[in-house]
């Protein structure tokens, strides 16, 4: 997620990554756009170790 660059504001997914430019506002620091709302699933990437 970032959201610097005003005319970019959107998702985009490219294979299992999303990206979200999700800046609400205009070059002038107006709000223009609706909030990005959404839910992130953690997902384990590792087996945890045995002590």
């Amino acid at each position: 997620m970032f959201g610097h660059i005003y005319e970019a504001y959107g998702a985009e997914k490219v294979g299992d990554v999303l990206h979200v430019n999700a800046c609400i506002c205009d070059a002038q620091y107006r709000p223009d756009q609706p909030p990005f709302d959404f839910i992130r699933r953690l997902v384990a990437t590792t087996q945890p170790t045995k002590a």
